[in-house]
């Protein structure tokens, strides 16, 4: 085992443990529709844990801006080996937030976590 497997279960044991329930919306191109030579959005939802926090800095003015962004991290090993992408959206508590950015954080080529800059969508 490589330091990057090891520290990716420990992530995924310590957002386990401290992190939120929230759902993670994936989103498709569904399926393709002949009458209309289009796709249809489709959407695959499943819950995970991550760690969810306010996005402010400290020193700056509270706008609605800052109140409805959030910063998120979440294990990589809770994607079932898919990659998260700037289309799907996230949904914490009855809010639902678009993603602004990933970061991924990786460890001798293992991808550990990755964090969310979201929006309320």
């Amino acid at each position: 085992m490589s330091l990057g497997n090891d520290l990716a279960d420990v992530a995924l044991a310590q957002i386990a443990e401290f992190g939120r329930t929230i759902a993670y919306n994936r989103i498709n191109n569904g399926s393709y529709d002949t009458n209309t030579s289009s796709f249809t959005q489709g959407t695959t939802s499943f819950t995970m844990k991550a760690i969810v926090e306010e996005d402010r800095d400290e020193g700056k003015e509270v706008t609605l801006a800052a109140v409805s962004t959030k910063k998120m991290t979440a294990a990589a090993s809770s994607f079932g080996g898919t990659a998260p992408t700037l289309v799907d959206t996230v949904t914490i508590g009855a809010a639902v937030f678009i993603i602004n950015d990933i970061d991924i954080i990786t460890v001798n080529d293992v991808v550990v976590v990755y964090v969310f800059n979201l929006r309320k969508g």
